[in-house]
């Protein structure tokens, strides 16, 4: 022992203080567990006053693809063989007309109904595929969460124009029933995206182009893909179409499972829920699980993860080129993500991304949130970028007439290219669902070509009058559904191809 007192009792003390603090963290995340689990409880108790849940949202499928199901040789006749048998559980699920018992007519579960998908030439539920007389190249094409085929359908046709093979691959969990995403898993949507990425390759060998397009969820999904295929001998694509890519999710997502910590006892089954809403789209949930933006925001992390891996490699110039097209405001994910978590850490060339901007002729800027608008500013002043980076807006802010600003990489000034577009009166900006969609879109354009078609014509859909009423959000309504420069977008597609 020490002859000093001191030193005795500092050493006797140490262990004591050691022990204090040990016993202070444990009592502060005890404090902060209890907090949580009563946070969750009490939306639990909240969830509950969601509308009345229905068995297409808590009855999931049998006959669904999931990851387990790849093998080697796994062809794309069996996931279509399989979704045979989904499409058929999804019919025992729908409604007689004569017998609705409360349940709205235009709902996409009631039998032959005006918003029934399958009475249509071609379901875009399922998986579609488009073959020319010549093939000139292949496209994947990859649909949104909670989505269907149906949101590149006009990107599917657009290729298949231009003498391309054309596979947009239903993703699992989707096209069906909500329940779908309950349970479903982001590797689930990986090891379906391999199917259809070998199946396309296939029907090329080596000297026709292929590519792959995302909306969305699917965005995120091409450039998972992409980059995982750098290293494990899956199909490279040539070039990379993104829509809106999901990319960045907010944090909300990844605690979104949290919600859901109770669902197990009956009585909070709702709190799977982030909403539960009527089903009139056919071709997309309205109703949302807090499992799907859980996996959404999974799979951007996990491309985050392939990003760092591809880099420290020195593989990263061995990236296809990639053309995105964004909205600089976006309700569904975090624009600004798309420049920080992907474009400024390509190291390829031939890379782009989009911006469309706000309606500066509006005069309502002092009304919108506008912290992307104001960084992309500063990008188009700077000129060190290794990407191009384009604006698509106002001439001025005295005019509805559009044009392109383009920053070119290394290049000082900025190229202007007058397009001959015009920003709908009454539209301040687009929106995330809107942008691979066209004016003359038959659920979701402007106006309905034909009221035969749908019963309920979605893009047209803008009914006001007094609030409190309507049980459809009207967040929901307000969001612009279609893109009025589709028509660019498409023009810049074409040009990309030709390149190659």
């Amino acid at each position: 022992m020490s002859d000093d007192p001191k030193l005795e009792a500092e050493s006797e003390a140490k262990p004591h203080a050691v022990k204090a603090l040990l016993s202070w963290v444990l009592h502060s995340l005890l404090i902060a567990l209890a907090v949580v689990m009563t946070i969750v409880l009490v939306s639990a108790f909240t969830a509950r006053k969601m509308p009345k849940i229905e068995k297409w949202h808590h009855e999931p499928l049998e006959n669904e693809f999931v990851a387990k199901d790849l093998t080697a040789d796994y062809k794309l006749e069996q996931y279509l063989k399989l979704e045979d048998s989904l499409f058929a559980e999804v019919e025992t699920y729908k409604l007689d007309p004569d017998k609705l018992e409360g349940h709205s007519p235009f709902s996409r579960f009631v039998k032959g109904g005006p918003q029934d998908p399958a009475r249509q030439p071609i379901n875009w539920n399922r998986s579609v595929e488009l073959v020319p007389d010549k093939i000139k190249g292949g496209v994947l094409l990859l649909h949104g969460l909670s989505d269907s085929p149906y949101s590149l359908r006009s990107q599917a046709e657009l290729f298949h124009q231009q003498g391309y093979y054309v596979l947009v691959m239903r993703m699992p969990g989707h096209g069906t029933v909500p329940a779908g995403l309950l349970n479903v898993n982001w590797e689930d949507w990986v090891a379906a995206v391999k199917v259809g990425a070998r199946h396309v390759k296939s029907k090329l060998g080596d000297s026709l182009p292929f590519y792959i397009g995302g909306y969305s969820n699917g965005g995120a999904l091409a450039v998972q893909h992409t980059l995982a295929a750098l290293e494990n001998g899956e199909p490279v694509p040539d070039r990379l179409f993104l829509f809106s890519p999901a990319i960045g999710i907010t944090g909300f997502a990844r605690a979104a499972w949290w919600a859901s910590m109770y669902s197990f006892i009956p009585y909070f089954e709702k709190s799977r829920w982030m909403g539960i809403q009527i089903e009139f789209d056919p071709y997309k949930y309205n109703s949302f699980t807090n499992n799907a933006g859980t996996q959404s925001w999974q799979l951007a992390n996990e491309i985050q993860v392939r990003l760092a891996a591809v880099k420290k490699k020195n593989h990263l110039d061995r990236m296809p080129p990639i053309l995105a097209f964004q909205s600089i405001v976006d309700a569904t994910v975090q624009a600004e993500v798309l420049v920080t978590g992907l474009f400024d850490h390509l190291e390829s060339k031939g890379n782009e991304v989009v911006f469309f901007d706000i309606n500066r002729s509006e005069k309502l800027e002092s009304f919108l949130s506008l912290k992307f608008a104001k960084k992309l500013d500063f990008m188009m002043k700077e000129a060190n970028l290794k990407y191009t980076v384009t604006k698509v807006s106002n001439r001025d802010s005295e005019t509805y007439e559009m044009s392109a600003r383009s920053r070119l990489p290394g290049v000082a000034k900025v190229a202007v290219d007058p397009l001959e577009l015009n920003w709908p009166r009454a539209v301040y900006s687009l929106a995330h669902v809107a942008i691979p969609f066209p004016e003359n879109d038959p659920l979701y354009g402007e106006v309905a070509p034909d009221p035969a078609v749908y019963g309920l014509h979605i893009g047209s859909f803008h009914p006001i009058g007094e609030k409190h009423v309507f049980e459809i959000p009207p967040s929901q309504l307000i969001r612009i559904r279609h893109n009025p420069f589709h028509a660019y977008m498409n023009e810049r597609m074409l040009e990309a191809i030709r390149e190659k």
